[in-house]
């Protein structure tokens, strides 16, 4: 991801996909699916080393049945909006980091598991760690 700050606020963005996975049952039958996602953010220093912010994030699931009697394949977009909470903290011109970022579904997809519709995903927490290096 690319992340600039300036004084007290910070923007970043930040994306990525997810290598294809298969889960297929002893009779080879079941889905392939990946994911891609992209998250735009921001957020100000409010005390010492503790940033408060927001975030955006969008993405899309692609999942086709693999041996099936009759293959079909479907996109997903999603989007979420969220808050996050950052402890930052420097050593020369390294930067340390552990935040958290809380999203709340603004779109929300179904699908359906062995013919019972089921609801998409929920709220859901990102934790991370990270270390940068100021380069001016």
């Amino acid at each position: 991801g690319l992340l600039l700050s300036w004084r007290r606020l910070r923007i970043g963005i930040d994306g990525g996909g997810f290598q294809r996975v298969e889960a297929l049952d002893a009779e080879g039958e079941g889905v392939a699916a990946h994911v891609w996602h992209i998250s735009v953010g921001g957020g100000a220093r409010v005390w010492h080393g503790l940033e408060l912010g927001g975030v955006v994030d969008s993405g899309q699931i692609y999942a086709a049945g693999v041996g099936v009697p009759e293959p079909g394949d479907r996109r997903l977009p999603w989007s979420a909006v969220g808050a996050s909470a950052a402890w930052r903290w420097s050593a020369g011109r390294i930067q340390f980091a552990t935040e958290i970022i809380g999203l709340w579904p603004i779109q929300r997809q179904s699908f359906v598991v062995d013919g019972e519709r089921r609801s998409g995903v929920g709220p859901s927490l990102r934790p991370s760690v990270a270390v940068s290096f100021q380069f001016l």
